[in-house]
C-alpha cells in the first residue's frame, strides 16, 4: 500500500533514543486506497459499534483529501477518525480481501498495518486531548481504537482508560443532552439533525460499554 505524507503540528513530537526532540507527520494511505478501506469498514465492520453515518464518514475522507491537495489545514479530529477506520478495518482483513481489495499481499502484512496505525492513532488522540481539541470525530475515533484494543488484549487498564476518555469528552460536549427539553444556550443541534443522531449513537454506545466493562459486572 502506497502513502501520503501528512504534516501535523510542530508540537506533536516524539523523542529519538539521544533523547532530542523531533518533529513527527503521519502517512496516510492515498485516496483511492483509503476509499477502498472505508468501503470495507461501512459494509462489515461498522455494524458492531453503529457510531458513525456513513455518508457523513464517505464526506469527511473527500475533504481530508481536498484539503491535503489544496495544501490547507486538517481538523486533528477527522485524521483521527480516519486513521481509526483504517486500524480496524486492516484488523479485521480477510483471504477474500486479498481479492477483491488487492492492497496487501498476506493477512500477516495487514495485520502488521493494523499494530502500526493503531499505535499512531492513539499517540494522535492522546494529542488531540494535550491541545484541547474536542469533537464527535475523536470520540468515534477512540471508540473504534478502542474495539480493536479489546480485540486484541481484552478488557484491559489500557481500554478502560480510553473508553473513560471518551465518556468524558461527551459529556464536555453535552451529548448527554441533546435530547433534554431545556439546554439552553449550550451549542447542541438541532434533536432532528444527523449531528444529533450521531451524538446519540455515540452517548449510548459508551453508556452500554460502561455499563458492561464495570468491574464486578
Amino acid at each position: 500500500m502506497r502513502s501520503l505524507k501528512v504534516d501535523v503540528p510542530s508540537d506533536f513530537s516524539h523523542s529519538t533514543n539521544n533523547g532530542n526532540s523531533q518533529s513527527k507527520c503521519i502517512w496516510l494511505p492515498l485516496y483511492e486506497e483509503s476509499k477502498q478501506i472505508v468501503e470495507k469498514y461501512l459494509i462489515d465492520i461498522t455494524h458492531l459499534h453503529h457510531v458513525i453515518h456513513a455518508p457523513s464518514v464517505r464526506a469527511l475522507v473527500d475533504d481530508i483529501y481536498s484539503k491535503l491537495k489544496q495544501k490547507c489545514p486538517l481538523q486533528i479530529g477527522d485524521v483521527c477518525l480516519l486513521m481509526a477506520i483504517i486500524t480496524s478495518t486492516t484488523f479485521f482483513w480477510t483471504p477474500r480481501d486479498l481479492f477483491t481489495r488487492p492492497l496487501f499481499s498476506s493477512i500477516e502484512e495487514a495485520s502488521e498495518q493494523s499494530s502500526t496505525w493503531l499505535k499512531r492513532t492513539l499517540e494522535l488522540l492522546e494529542f488531540s486531548h494535550r491541545v484541547a481539541s474536542k469533537t464527535i470525530e475523536a470520540i468515534q475515533a477512540t471508540i473504534i481504537a478502542g474495539f480493536v484494543i479489546c480485540n486484541l488484549v481484552g478488557i484491559s487498564t489500557e481500554a478502560h482508560y480510553w473508553f473513560s476518555s471518551a465518556t468524558s469528552v461527551a459529556w464536555q460536549l453535552s451529548l448527554h443532552r441533546i435530547d433534554h427539553p431545556h439546554n439552553g444556550d449550550l451549542n447542541i443541534p438541532p434533536p432532528d439533525s444527523i449531528e444529533a443522531e450521531v451524538g446519540r449513537r455515540v452517548w449510548w454506545y459508551l453508556v452500554g460499554t460502561d455499563w458492561l466493562v464495570a468491574p464486578g459486572l
